[in-house]
């Protein structure tokens, strides 16, 4: 037969082990929210970087040439790791690489 003192170390335990597994039940939706923002992420910034790949600089007027830069800046401050991860996002999405210009 348990003791009293028993009775609530294993009722306080029990508490305690919901708690945790409530915790860890909101850590896990926070990553999993996480994650599926960097992949959003990813994708918007290697659509991001193929535009800045494929503009035409000579045709472009000055202040859009501006904002691309700004743009590019950006871009290149990733690491290249990162970089590559959202490129790739985008070739398997589209099948578009940076190296590919469209025909005039």
């Amino acid at each position: 037969m348990m003791t009293d003192t028993e009775r609530r170390q294993t009722i306080g335990r029990r508490a305690s082990d919901l708690q945790r597994e409530q915790e860890l039940a909101m850590l896990r939706a926070e990553i999993e929210i996480l994650m599926n923002e960097r992949e959003h992420l990813l994708r918007t910034t290697g659509a991001a970087a193929m535009f800045v790949a494929k503009l035409d600089s000579h045709v472009l007027p000055q202040n859009t040439i501006e904002a691309a830069d700004i743009l590019a800046g950006a871009i290149n401050q990733l690491p290249e790791e990162t970089l590559s991860d959202a490129v790739e996002r985008v070739r398997e999405e589209w099948g578009e690489t940076l190296g590919d210009k469209k025909p005039d």
